[in-house]
């Protein structure tokens, strides 16, 4: 019986063997039967890629000869445009160099006139720093002669006065309602240990350097005159006045000194009864106070002595509440004015620039002329000590 094939190859001693020992194929057999050997397909292999190489070649031939069948027209336009584009770089490139030229050349100038303007602002500076200071210089001692002035005057008005003798117009019932708490606070710092060192202004012939230190001299004389003659209209305008006492006290005097430590001890005592007696009142709240007979006086003669432009304001005020005749002199009636009008008033009237300046000039004025005479001047300073 014949052996019966296994599924499984059996293994053949060829396998076993290197592929290079073991038998090369030496042929093909296609599907009709016929034989190709392998030689002859490598033949055929080649001969296919030569005639693939050769039609590329011949492609590219025919590339090449296409490109150079280019008319000589379009060739000459060709030229132009490169020509022309070559030529406008060209000028682009001497432009840019020109302005490159001309942007430094700027540059520098730009430089020098921040050099120069540099130097200019600081002489500017340092000329309105010495003007400032100058100016500076001259209001202090226009301040400092201004204060000897009114505070050796005031000294002197008040050694004209007999000791221990009140002055008449000093009456506390006309004093109006809102004021008469700083009464109270006036008469007991008097009568406090030492109320007494505040009482008087500083002799300026003992201290002459006084001047120099205090800008605003004051003292409780002159708050108590402020007082009654209507200056202060607002129980704070009291209470700054105060408190200029005890700071002129403590700037001129060093902690250690005795006036020092009693001016911060009564500052203390002041500050806790201003704080009482302003408590729950506002400063707006004096302005619907009525003024007293005195301020009503101060006002009317204030009124009087200001210019022809104040006047046309003072009389735009009060149109509203009192009509005036078409003559050219201003008519006012201060009793039927309301209270906040008047007020409106005391600020339009107090203190004004010209009258500032004016005052300056005649202390310049008196000052000059006591440089210049022999004898003595005569706003009554009083002679130097010998």
């Amino acid at each position: 019986m014949p052996r019966k094939n296994s599924k499984k190859r059996k293994r053949d001693i060829h396998d076993e063997l290197p592929k290079s020992k073991r038998k090369r194929k030496v042929g093909f057999i296609a599907p009709g039967g016929d034989f190709t050997s392998v030689g002859e397909r490598e033949c055929k292999e080649q001969v296919s890629q030569l005639w693939k190489e050769i039609q590329r070649r011949l492609r590219a031939r025919d590339e090449n000869t296409r490109k150079k069948t280019i008319s000589r027209s379009d060739l000459r336009d060709y030229e132009d445009k490169t020509g022309h584009i070559a030529r406008q770089v060209n000028a682009s490139e001497k432009q840019c160099e020109k302005t490159e030229k001309e942007i430094s050349k700027m540059l520098m100038e730009q430089k020098k006139l921040a050099s120069q303007q540099k130097k200019m602002k600081d002489e500017y500076k340092r000329e309105f720093d010495s003007l400032n200071a100058e100016i500076t210089q001259m209001r202090k001692a226009d301040k400092k002669s201004q204060n000897m002035i009114s505070y050796t005057h005031y000294q002197q008005t008040q050694q004209q006065q007999p000791p221990h003798v009140k002055n008449p117009k000093y009456d506390p019932s006309k004093l109006p309602n809102h004021l008469k708490p700083c009464l109270v606070i006036l008469k007991k710092i008097r009568k406090h240990s030492n109320g007494w060192v505040f009482e008087k202004p500083v002799d300026l012939l003992r201290y002459k350097d006084y001047l120099e230190v205090v800008s605003r001299p004051m003292c409780l004389q002159k708050v108590e005159e402020n007082l009654y003659t209507g200056v202060y209209s607002s129980i704070q305008m009291f209470g700054k006045d105060v408190k200029q006492i005890f700071i002129n006290a403590k700037s001129y005097n060093p902690s250690t000194n005795q006036v020092h430590q009693w001016a911060a001890e009564q500052e203390a005592i002041f500050d806790a009864m201003f704080k009482h007696a302003t408590q729950g009142r506002k400063p707006k709240e004096d302005l619907q106070t009525t003024l007293s007979r005195e301020e009503l006086r101060a006002l009317q003669e204030r009124i009087q002595d200001l210019l022809p432009v104040q006047l046309q304001q003072v009389s735009e005020l009060v149109r509203k509440h009192q009509e005036q005749s078409n003559s050219d002199e201003l008519q006012l009636d201060l009793d039927s004015l309301p209270v906040p009008v008047l007020r409106q008033l005391q600020k339009l009237v107090r203190k004004p620039k010209h009258a500032r300046r004016n005052q300056r000039q005649r202390i310049k004025r008196q000052l000059e002329d006591l440089k210049h005479s022999k004898t003595p001047a005569s706003f009554g300073l009083p002679p130097p000590p010998s």
